[in-house]
């Protein structure tokens, strides 16, 4: 499976806000339905909404282009042979989600590895919020459909676009509360 993976990037920088898409569609078996795809921009941010029988879902992806030159861009043996000659990559840097207005809980692995993403859409599936993140080019495309609720994300499967009726990939996602210790 040809899943790019790249190194943790902590960056801060300044991101541009795009405006609100709002939109309703189907992602279906397909990485998406034709009216719900917004492109994501390669620095900036991209907020898109949806509603489904009085919720609504506001998810919030956060993009940022490195260059070569700069110490967080991925080592070679942290990319494909297919970014040899790349001088720049875009990076999703953040995902904010909400559901009702009460933000999920999104770890920092569901979108780590994400680079080149090129369009998102968030839809309401199977008694289900999820938002779907296509990215590269050619054979080396993928999409990854996350999973979500008012309270977290609790899955994540990743396809290869080459192969997209079965995921490579699939992450479940578990909160455990750790109780306090109790100091004697």
């Amino acid at each position: 499976m040809r899943i790019i993976t790249c190194i943790c990037i902590l960056l801060s920088t300044l991101l541009d806000v795009s405006s609100l898409h709002s939109g309703q569609g189907s992602v279906g078996n397909a990485p998406f339905g034709s009216s719900s795809a917004y492109k994501v921009s390669s620095s900036g941010e991209i907020a898109i909404k949806t509603e489904h029988d009085g919720r609504t879902a506001v998810v919030r992806i956060a993009t940022v282009t490195i260059d070569r030159s700069n110490k967080a861009f991925p080592s070679s043996r942290q990319l494909s042979e297919v970014f040899a000659d790349v001088r720049k990559i875009t990076v999703v840097k953040d995902i904010e989600i909400s559901v009702d207005s009460h933000e999920s809980f999104v770890p920092y692995s569901v979108y780590a590895s994400l680079i080149e993403p090129n369009k998102a859409a968030v839809a309401f599936e199977d008694g289900e919020f999820v938002l779907t993140i296509r990215g590269g080019d050619g054979y080396w495309s993928y999409f990854v459909r996350i999973y979500f609720n008012e309270e977290r994300v609790y899955r994540t499967r990743v396809y290869d676009s080459l192969f997209p009726t079965e995921p490579g990939e699939e992450t479940n996602y578990r909160i455990r509360q750790v109780a306090p210790s109790r100091r004697r």
